[in-house]
């Protein structure tokens, strides 16, 4: 158990720094919906809480301010914080969810040995629970932004492209009879012939999910190639097929760089007709993006369409201790920026005096490119620039993130005093031109694709690809 005193202390510590220094906390709420946000996780902390207790305030908390880069993040919390809250043992299986009002979990690929956790097939049920009542139960803790459920339902899903999926870490927290003693499942299934069928199986545990994600992904390793160039053959000539499924490369040793420079050249070089890039299940990362646009536009671009702005010039000496960072620059960073209204800075590299991209050489086959609900960093920047520089046609569904911008380029990881907690902080806010407030005039959206298509569960089932199979047709000029 938590002591209240020192989760009171703590939340006063995180309101101080998220006040001074986060650039969307009234992005979509009023000052007194703020207020209320910081008074209800008061009210929770009054009185002693479970480690997991204060873990699932803060991540509520957090979520409430619709900011897809701000929560208590898995992969920085303490190694004894992670074991306590983190090793619930996992379902066998990945899946999706699919549908709007009252999405469906489907199977997309089965760890089991029993036969009914087929691809395609729907959950109905865990352990008494109704998925679609684990669903709503956990959409208030998801991080998007803006009003994107569906990036809420995506970052909620299971799909094996990291050793810790929100899923697994916030289900078995919030509904205590999903974390079973013996990590065994009972489900009920609605199966591929539409019977349904109560089952009990055996869970993961996280070393053996670990083991899977580490098999699947030899490209996490520190100095493998993040990714390869497939080629499709199409009539008496070839697509180019760039599967990118992470853009976080500022880890890795390999020259992705030189990779994306080199294939741009390739494909110009020798005259390949037609580049589909997929980044479903991307979420983003580095601005690898810029490399590949450097090659596609026929003229200069700027970097960015939107303005960035910071809420400080300097981190307040009494909020340093607290935080953590990679970039001491990132203390001063609105010393390099010029006041605007209402106490906001603007850096100094708006859309009017950012770098610009510079045509490579020019790339003139079809550029097709895959997105969907996950998009919502630097892939959903690469899309809008796709989109509104016209470079080519997006496929699949609309992207995570928010046309009126979002929160990022710059992190604090905040670690709180008393309880260890770490909660990540972006510094940076992306608007549209003109005023903060006028970004209120802008979709509370994401990236809508120009051709619009949706797997399904007999999609999943047969081991169709509905969303490629759109994008061949286009890359053919067929559609």
């Amino acid at each position: 158990m938590l002591r209240s005193a020192d989760l009171l202390a703590d939340l006063e510590s995180l309101e101080s720094v998220y006040r001074a220094l986060h650039p969307g906390l009234q992005r979509y709420l009023t000052a007194t919906q703020v207020d209320a946000v910081f008074a209800d996780a008061q009210l929770e902390f009054a009185r002693d809480r479970t480690l997991a207790d204060a873990f699932i305030v803060l991540t509520k908390l957090t979520a409430a301010f619709k900011c897809g880069h701000s929560y208590p993040n898995f992969f920085n919390q303490r190694a004894d914080v992670a074991q306590a809250l983190f090793s619930a043992p996992r379902l066998p299986f990945y899946f999706t969810w699919l549908g709007t009002s009252a999405a469906t979990m489907v199977i997309t690929k089965n760890f089991s040995d029993n036969t009914a956790l087929a691809p395609g097939a729907i959950v109905v049920s865990i352990n008494g629970r109704n998925t679609t009542d684990i669903l709503a139960g956990l959409l208030p803790l998801a991080r998007a932004d803006g009003s994107n459920d569906n990036k809420r339902k995506a970052y909620l899903a299971a799909s094996g492209d990291s050793k810790f999926e929100a899923f697994d870490i916030l289900a078995p927290l919030v509904f205590p009879e999903l974390r079973s003693a013996d990590g065994m499942f009972t489900m009920q299934i609605k199966t591929l012939d539409g019977t349904l069928q109560t089952i009990r199986v055996p869970g993961q545990s996280l070393g053996q999910r670990e083991q899977i994600v580490d098999d699947a992904n030899p490209e996490l390793a520190d100095d493998a190639p993040l990714w390869q160039l497939a080629w499709m053959p199409y009539d008496k000539s070839k697509f180019a097929y760039l599967r990118m499924a992470s853009w976080v490369a500022y880890k890795t040793k390999w020259d992705w760089q030189g990779f994306l420079s080199s294939t741009m050249k390739t494909l110009i070089r020798q005259e390949v007709p037609a580049l589909i890039i997929d980044l479903r299940g991307n979420e983003g990362g580095s601005d690898a993006g810029d490399a590949i646009l450097e090659y596609v536009t026929p003229r200069a671009i700027p970097r960015r369409t939107t303005v960035r702005r910071v809420k400080f010039t300097t981190v307040p000496e009494p909020l340093r201790p607290m935080l953590d960072t990679w970039d001491n620059s990132f203390y001063t960073l609105g010393t390099d920026g010029h006041a605007v209204a209402d106490g906001w800075r603007e850096l100094n590299d708006s859309p009017q005096n950012a770098t610009m991209l510079t045509p490579k050489g020019r790339y003139r086959g079809r550029l097709v490119v895959l997105i969907d609900a996950s998009n919502s960093s630097a892939t959903f920047q690469f899309a809008a620039m796709v989109k509104k520089h016209k470079l080519g046609t997006l496929v699949g569904t609309t992207t995570g993130g928010s046309q009126r911008g979002i929160n990022g380029g710059a992190f604090f990881f905040t670690r709180l005093p008393k309880t260890g907690l770490e909660v990540d902080l972006p510094l940076i806010g992306t608007f549209p031109p003109g005023t903060p407030r006028d970004a209120n005039n802008v979709p509370d959206a994401g990236i809508t694709p120009d051709v619009f298509v949706e797997r399904t569960a007999a999609d999943i089932a047969a081991n169709r690809d509905p969303q490629l199979n759109a994008a061949v047709a286009i890359a053919a000029g067929k559609r």
